[in-house]
C-alpha cells in the first residue's frame, strides 16, 4: 500500500482529475462512488482544498499541467463559489500551461444559464453533458433528471457563451431500446454541432439496481447482434457527419479529441483529487478511500486518503498496453514482435484473418476495425495468450 507519492525531480506534464462525489439522485446503471447528501458540498470542498495543500507539500515543487478533468458524480452541482475557491488553489500550487484543457462533467438537468457563465469564466473550456439518451422513455428508464429539450436546451446555450469543446454522451443497448429509437438519439446530433460525443454501451454492473433488476427479472439485456447493429450504424453515422472515430467509444471533429482521456490511454502521468479518485505516474497507480468518511479522516490526519495502490509489473504493463492501445490508435507489430510466442506472420495467420472484418490495418500497426471495436475483449485475449514471459 502506498501512504504518499514520492516523485523525483524529473521534469513531467501530468493532467490532474478532481471526482465530485454528488448527484440529486443515483442512475440505475452507476457504478461510480457517489452520495446524494448536498448539504455536505461545502464541507466537501474544503477538505478537497486540504487534500491539494498535502499533496503539494509532500511534492514540494509545481508540477505543470495540461488537462483537468472534473467528473463524477456531478460536478455541476458545485456551485461558482466552490470552483472559484478550487481554481484559486489549483493556480496556486500547480504551473497551468497556456492552451491547458479543462473539462467539466454536467447534468443537463443540474445547471443553469449563471453557472454556465461563470464556469467559462474560470477558464473551462471542455463541457462534457451527460444527456445519455434524448427518448423522454429512456431517461425515465435510466433515471435521469433531465428532459430531453432541457438537454438540447442546455447545450445550445452553451455553445452561445463560446465553449470553445462540447461533448455529450449517450448510451445505447438500453432494455427496451430499438434500432430505430437509437438511430433518433444519433440523429439529434445533426442538429446540435456539436465537436465530441461519445457513445456508450449499457453495462450491468454488479451492485447497481440495474444488475438487481437484471438478476430479479424485471429488465432483460438487448441481444448481442441488435447492439452490433446500434455500434455500426454510430460509427457509420457519426463518421457521415464529419466526426472521427479516436477510441473505442469517443468521435470528434478533427483537433477536438479529449486530451485528458487520452492520458489513460497512454500511460501518461494524471493525478487525482477526491473520493475514490486514482492517479498514476511512473507505473504506479494509486486511489483514494471510496467513501467520503474514510477520506475525511485520513486529510484530517494530514495524510493523503490513498486507500491502496499497485505497481504494474512488465506482464501487467504488457497486457493493459494491448487492451489500450487496440481500442485506441492499434498496436504496432514491432511491438507485437518483440512480446509473443510465435513468429508474428504465423501468429496473423493463424489469430488474426480467421476473424473475418474486425481490422483496418494488419501491417505497421495493427488496426481494429468498427467490427473489431465490438469484439475488442476476444480480439486481445488472441494477443494476450500468446505472451512470451521469457521476453518481457
Amino acid at each position: 500500500m502506498c501512504n504518499s507519492l514520492n516523485l523525483s525531480n524529473e521534469e513531467i506534464t501530468a493532467g490532474l482529475y478532481f471526482h465530485i462525489p454528488f448527484c440529486v439522485k443515483k442512475c440505475i446503471y452507476c457504478d461510480f462512488y457517489s452520495i446524494t447528501k448536498l448539504n455536505k458540498i461545502d464541507t466537501f470542498v474544503d477538505y478537497l482544498l486540504k487534500e491539494l495543500d498535502i499533496f503539494h507539500k509532500q511534492i514540494g515543487r509545481k508540477i505543470s499541467i495540461d488537462t483537468i478533468f472534473f467528473g463524477g458524480g456531478t460536478p455541476s452541482l458545485l456551485n461558482p463559489n466552490n470552483f472559484e475557491k478550487i481554481f484559486n488553489k489549483i493556480h496556486s500550487i500547480f504551473e497551468l500551461q497556456n492552451n491547458t484543457e479543462i473539462t467539466i462533467e454536467a447534468n443537463p438537468g443540474t445547471i443553469d444559464k449563471k453557472y454556465l457563465s461563470d464556469y467559462r469564466n474560470f477558464g473551462i473550456n471542455r463541457i462534457s453533458f451527460g444527456v445519455q439518451s434524448f427518448n423522454e422513455h429512456e431517461l425515465k428508464f435510466l433515471n435521469r433528471i433531465h428532459s430531453s429539450d432541457e438537454a438540447i436546451r442546455t447545450i445550445e446555450y452553451a455553445r452561445y457563451l463560446g465553449y470553445p469543446n462540447i461533448s455529450i454522451d449517450l448510451i445505447f443497448g438500453i432494455p427496451g431500446q430499438s434500432v430505430s429509437s437509437w438511430k433518433a438519439n444519433l440523429e439529434q446530433v445533426k442538429e446540435l454541432y456539436i465537436n465530441h460525443i461519445s457513445i456508450y454501451n449499457l453495462i450491468f454492473e454488479e451492485q447497481t439496481p440495474l444488475y438487481n433488476n437484471l438478476i430479479k427479472g424485471k429488465v432483460k439485456k438487448l441481444d448481442e447482434e441488435i447492439e452490433e447493429i446500434m455500434y455500426i450504424e454510430s460509427v457509420d453515422f457519426l463518421e457521415s457527419l464529419g466526426y472521427l472515430q479516436y477510441e473505442l467509444s469517443n468521435f470528434a471533429k478533427v483537433g477536438y479529441e479529449c486530451r485528458h482521456n487520452i492520458k489513460y490511454w497512454t500511460h501518461r502521468p494524471y493525478f487525482g483529487f477526491g473520493p475514490s479518485a486514482h492517479s498514476y505516474h511512473n507505473r504506479l497507480r494509486y486511489w483514494n478511500y471510496g467513501n467520503l468518511e474514510l477520506y475525511y479522516k485520513s486529510i484530517d490526519d494530514n495524510k493523503q486518503p490513498i486507500e491502496d495502490s499497485e505497481v504494474i509489473d512488465n506482464y501487467k504493463f504488457i497486457v493493459e498496453k494491448i487492451m489500450l492501445g487496440l481500442r485506441y490508435k492499434g498496436l504496432e507489430s514491432t511491438f507485437i514482435t518483440d512480446i509473443i510466442t510465435n513468429d508474428i506472420n504465423q501468429f496473423i495467420e493463424q489469430n488474426i484473418l480467421p476473424i473475418k472484418n474486425c481490422f483496418r490495418e494488419i501491417s505497421d500497426r495493427i488496426i481494429l476495425s468498427k467490427y473489431g471495436f465490438f469484439k475488442l475483449n476476444e480480439i486481445a485475449l488472441k494477443f494476450i495468450n500468446q505472451i512470451d514471459l521469457k521476453k518481457i
